[in-house]
């Protein structure tokens, strides 16, 4: 038992503001632990984005590059059917270019048909425009040069195309 009550009046206040201290050192530490978290869980959610975004971009340019071979399948296929006489040889070519397609469809790659449709800038590129006698078909794809395609609702390719306009005077 301490006799002396002002010394035991400067223990208790002693005492007391170390307690205050270590409570507020407590709060600004669990504070800082808060943003460091959130700070963590942003940089987290920033990497994933980051990687997916990568991940994406080199799928299309991947599916990009197979588009082109494609184009080269199918060119080759319309030219040969009217200078090769060999039925084997070109039902083979058909039947890997509609594997190739397959292959593309498992990859959520969807042909882009214009043909008939009016001209959209977002989903066709307009290389030149032919000249037509219906009004109905002033703005219309009269003509596909190279098929455009879609990745999971993402143009990967515009279609070209040929757009129809009303003959002038």
């Amino acid at each position: 038992m301490i006799k002396d009550t002002k010394k035991c009046n400067e223990v208790i206040n002693q005492l007391r503001d170390a307690l205050k201290k270590a409570i507020k050192e407590r709060d600004d530490l669990s504070s800082k632990l808060l943003y460091l978290q959130a700070d963590f869980e942003n940089f987290a959610n920033r990497s994933r984005k980051n990687t997916e975004e990568q991940v994406e971009k080199r799928e299309f340019e991947v599916i990009s590059e197979m588009l082109e071979i494609l184009d080269e399948l199918e060119i080759t296929y319309e030219r040969a059917r009217g200078k090769i006489d060999d039925r084997e040889f070109l039902e083979g070519l058909g039947i890997i270019i509609s594997k190739f397609n397959k292959k593309l469809g498992a990859l959520g790659v969807t042909p882009i048909d214009p043909a008939g449709k009016k001209f959209d800038p977002a989903l066709h590129a307009a290389v030149s425009t032919v000249r037509v006698d219906d009004p109905k078909q002033e703005g219309v794809v009269v003509e596909v040069l190279r098929k455009g395609y879609m990745v999971k609702r993402k143009l990967i390719r515009a279609a070209v195309v040929k757009v129809g306009v009303i003959k002038g005077d």
